[in-house]
């Protein structure tokens, strides 16, 4: 099982589990990818992926790792460090107030939010189904994204037109429309 702390904790100490990470920010499936060779040891080493759904807020992480053949139960059985994990995207805090039929522009920003191309658009739920239906909100996608920075951009929309209420910034790092919308994370309301 893998654990996501944190930069600045320990592993075999983490006091407080990572923000949008399920489990505490344990995760404990696996899959085999196939075998990576090992340059040190002249052997093939399996290559292991974990599920961790969904990624923390963009910026640095530290992985734990307790063995599967451990009871992985509390803070202290991820002791072994076995690297950082740099996720690219949204910090949160996005934060802007849009008059209906009326333009609006939100800054997000985090790693490498501006590095690729990028989607941005206001849904009822980052992660959840599209909205729909009579009086519901829609997705509005963002007609205009100027890069301010590779950390830094600013997304526009010429005329707001959803339902009144609070809605959710939410980013995906690709604009090709193909993207489900279960990609798309939270950089802020």
């Amino acid at each position: 099982s893998l654990q996501i702390a944190k930069p600045g904790e320990a592993c075999g100490s983490v006091q407080e589990a990572v923000a949008y990470v399920h489990g505490d920010g344990v995760s404990s499936g696996f899959t085999v990818l196939g075998t990576v060779y090992n340059d040190d040891t002249w052997n093939d080493l399996p290559r292991v992926a974990w599920a961790i759904p969904p990624m923390p807020l963009g910026g640095d992480y530290r992985v734990c790792w307790c063995s599967a053949l451990a009871v992985c139960s509390g803070p202290s059985d991820f002791a072994v460090d076995v690297g950082l994990l740099h996720v690219v995207g949204p910090v949160g805090g996005a934060s802007a107030t849009c008059a209906r039929e009326g333009p609006c522009w939100v800054e997000v920003s985090g790693p490498g939010v501006a590095a690729s191309s990028a989607s941005i658009v206001l849904r009822p739920e980052c992660g959840g189904p599209p909205g729909g239906g009579e009086g519901a909100f829609s997705d509005a996608t963002a007609e205009r994204i100027d890069v301010v920075s590779p950390d830094r951009l600013q997304a526009g929309w010429t005329r707001i037109v959803v339902a009144s209420g609070i809605h959710q910034v939410c980013w995906a790092p690709s604009t090709d429309g193909t993207l489900p919308y279960q990609e798309y994370v939270t950089a802020g309301s």
